[in-house]
């Protein structure tokens, strides 16, 4: 309308900042109607709104913002969802947001697909008694995704993402066999060299980061990697039975940042990068008092240990399977099925993870813990009251 990818942007950010901010009122709505106090929900309302990780992705026009908004609202209807299958489907704004949910997080990042996947066999068993009604509900989203993934992607041009980014974690083993140097046969290196030279792997591969690699295969031959799997499928086997120790170190050093309660990476971002549509930032509020500001706030969680803890994706994760732990001593499943989303993506992590600790990549489970929490506790104390009614 205008030509001006300023204020493209600009309504865009302020569309995703409702949209975002719609999805935490209903997730505290929903805690409320379950009986949840009003102290614990100032206090997730204060994290939502203040917790500097949050307004960063907030104001992010990439879509790791919006996605992991999806994925929180998965986490509070499906704990709905199971608790009470009776009366769910009854209710259509339920269904509604539920499916609207669900079918976003696997559009908006490759991973979501996964775990939606995943998450779908045990919310199934979880529902067993409701199965007439679950399983055309599932399949019902999974063929909205594949009418947008198949016709409406292939209509629009849409080009697919590339083989590398895929392949993360075998790119960084059978890289850091080649950066440390250890002993390759003349055949090896002859399958190897035909994507691309081997001096930049010895020369720019990063242990903590597989963008090197990712460029090692997309500017060299990708495409006959792509026709020639199953040449490198053998290649990465016979490589890893020769050097285990290389596969598990490489694996090690790009994943521990997800499962290791280490520091995060990148944090914060300030402005936009270069680009190539002279596309900048226009601050309305500037200069070096709102730059000391953000600097001070990005900074809190290397000064205070216990507030760091949130910042660190791999205690998240851990603090996760403590809940789930919790919630099977107390035979409560449904706490299961909110978290079941969060343990598949960390999972695809694990797999396909280019950074060794983006807190992007970490962000569901740093959004979505405090409604764990929540969730997991208050059902203890409805146990803990029934039980005390009982005796008395």
């Amino acid at each position: 309308i205008t030509d001006s990818y300023n204020l493209g942007i600009a309504c865009y950010t302020l569309f995703q900042m409702i949209t975002l901010s719609g999805i935490f009122s209903v997730v505290i709505c929903r805690l409320k109607n379950e009986g949840m106090r009003k102290g614990a929900r100032i206090g997730i309302a204060l994290y939502f709104g203040l917790f500097p990780t949050i307004v960063m992705f907030s104001l992010c026009s990439a879509k790791d913002g919006l996605f992991t908004g999806m994925v929180l609202l998965m986490v509070v209807l499906l704990r709905e969802l199971v608790s009470a299958p009776e009366t769910f489907f009854e209710k259509k704004a339920h269904v509604v947001l539920l499916g609207s949910a669900s079918l976003m997080m696997i559009l908006l990042r490759h991973n979501g697909f996964y775990a939606f996947l995943a998450t779908c066999p045990l919310i199934i068993y979880f529902m067993r008694k409701k199965w007439k009604q679950i399983v055309p509900y599932t399949f019902l989203i999974l063929a909205a995704c594949s009418i947008v993934k198949g016709p409406v992607m292939n209509a629009a041009e849409v080009e697919p993402g590339k083989l590398a980014f895929k392949l993360c974690i075998p790119l960084q083993q059978v890289g850091r066999v080649i950066a440390d140097g250890c002993n390759l046969t003349e055949e090896e290196i002859e399958t190897i060299e035909k994507i691309n030279i081997i001096s930049y792997v010895e020369e720019n591969y990063q242990k903590h980061g597989a963008d090197p690699m990712f460029a090692w295969v997309n500017y060299g031959n990708a495409g006959y990697l792509e026709d020639n799997m199953g040449e490198y499928l053998d290649l990465w086997i016979s490589l890893g039975m020769k050097y285990p120790g290389k596969y598990l170190q490489a694996f090690i050093d790009v994943t521990k940042g997800y499962w290791y309660p280490m520091d995060p990476g990148q944090v914060v971002n300030f402005g936009i990068t270069e680009n190539k549509n002279d596309l900048e930032t226009q601050p309305i509020l500037d200069g070096p008092v709102i730059v000391k500001i953000h600097e001070i706030l990005t900074k809190l969680y290397t000064i205070f240990p216990i507030y760091g803890i949130m910042y660190s994706m791999g205690a998240m994760f851990w603090l996760l399977i403590l809940l789930l732990a919790i919630a099977v001593r107390n035979n409560d499943y449904s706490v299961w099925a909110a978290g079941m989303p969060l343990v598949f993506l960390t999972l695809t992590l694990f797999i396909a993870v280019p950074l060794v600790a983006d807190i992007r990549y970490g962000y569901p489970l740093l959004l979505a813990i405090p409604a764990m929490v929540a969730i997991t506790f208050k059902n203890i104390q409805e146990d803990t009251n029934e039980k005390l009614y009982e005796r008395i």
